[in-house]
């Protein structure tokens, strides 16, 4: 297929995500065109009229096109995609669309390559069938979500995974495989970056006399806390004590809350969402940071989570469930892995991570995780990757 090209320089980012939740779509979308905007390219962001305050800022270099928001009524997200066709076509002769895969983004993929004189690139976070069913919609929802997604992978000019797991899914799916680039998440590095410890805990209010374990992200069906209890509870029986805060907000909370009230063994708080730079000063009071995640969904699919790319931006060390796309990082001296949904091998990990005998070598090892995270997590090597995938040379 020959490469669709435009002579401007011209880039449109359309997504439903809601940019007013505290979640990692809404923060990905805005810190991926905030990056990108500082390039020279156009950058356009077509989304639904967000009912509050964006979660992040948006660059005043991005031109915002909003659409109506169907969540205004209390309809589904996924029919803001029939609501930014007219953008579609007003873009028409942009260099090129970027979409969002998502329900229901197969409208707006299918109309951009019809019309769109440039270049289609689709944006994989996940495949949207294995969603369904964490989600416990029926199977009918899966199929028809499956084979959406199917034709978006061969649709696009482009496709960008997260993860090389996608890249499978998206090449079984039908895509070309020299049209799938694996181009991970990022994280803002000016926003986390080594704190002091102490110091944070006073600003914060944390006097506890013991390590902090802290979470950061959205509490949903993916998240991996009954292991994370238990594991904790595993650890206080063995002689560690260990406090866990977990900084977000989601669907789970209030059942998460109420596990947590049934564990006496356990001392837990909730935070709620926080702003970044509140949630990297609770990364800095942490001893260890979590990123534990269920099987379904995770171990089909890999995992490229912002909050992996957080916590090593802020110099801690990780304890992570080991899926694919996180076992990459296993040889790294501040990540340890633990076997997914085993609570006895996460405990194993905790120790490992907390342990004494880590003493001296704590800080070198903090230090690997955030020079890591500088060479390898920034948005702008995210938004230079994708704009290379976007707009590649004319043939």
């Amino acid at each position: 297929m020959p490469v669709r090209t435009s002579q401007n320089r011209d880039l449109v980012f359309v997504t439903t995500v809601d940019l007013a939740a505290a979640n990692g779509p809404a923060m990905h979308a805005i810190n991926l065109v905030n990056a990108m905007a500082a390039s020279d390219v156009r950058i356009t962001l077509v989304a639904a009229r967000a009912l509050h305050a964006t979660v992040l800022p948006i660059d005043p270099r991005v031109t915002i096109e909003w659409t109506a928001n169907p969540r205004a009524l209390g309809l589904p997200g996924t029919l803001g995609n029939i609501a930014a066709l007219r953008q579609v076509w007003r873009h028409r002769r942009a260099a090129c669309v970027y979409v969002r895969s998502a329900p229901g983004s197969i409208v707006l993929s299918a109309v951009a390559r019809a019309l769109v004189h440039g270049r289609l690139m689709v944006e994989f976070n996940g495949w949207l069938a294995d969603e369904a069913s964490v989600l416990g919609y029926g199977p009918w929802m899966a199929r028809g979500l499956a084979w959406s997604q199917k034709l978006e992978a061969r649709l696009a000019d482009h496709v960008r995974v997260v993860t090389a797991s996608l890249r499978l899914r998206s090449i079984e799916a039908g895509a070309r495989p020299d049209n799938v680039s694996v181009i991970p998440t990022g994280t803002r590095l000016d926003v986390f970056t080594p704190l002091d410890r102490a110091a944070c805990r006073r600003e914060l209010g944390l006097v506890s006399e013991r390590p902090i374990a802290v979470f950061v992200g959205s509490l949903w069906q993916a998240i991996d806390f009954a292991t994370t209890f238990d594991a904790i509870a595993l650890l206080a029986k063995a002689g560690t004590l260990l406090d866990l805060i977990i900084v977000g907000d989601g669907p789970e909370r209030a059942a998460l809350e109420q596990k947590a009230r049934d564990r006496a063994d356990l001392r837990i708080v909730f935070t709620g969402s926080q702003p970044p730079h509140v949630a990297a000063r609770y990364v800095g009071a942490s001893d260890v940071t979590l990123a534990p995640f269920v099987r379904a969904r995770n171990e089909a699919i890999g995992l490229s989570p912002l909050k992996l790319r957080d916590y090593a931006a802020a110099g801690r060390v990780v304890v992570a469930t080991n899926l694919p796309d996180i076992e990459i990082f296993g040889a790294q001296p501040w990540m340890f892995l633990a076997a997914p949904e085993d609570a006895e091998d996460m405990a194993r990990a905790l120790q490992l991570a907390l342990q004494p005998s880590i003493g001296t070598d704590r800080a070198a090892a903090e230090k690997s995780a955030h020079d890591y995270a500088i060479e390898h997590f920034g948005w702008d090597r995210v938004a230079r990757d994708v704009l290379a995938a976007a707009l590649p040379a004319a043939n």
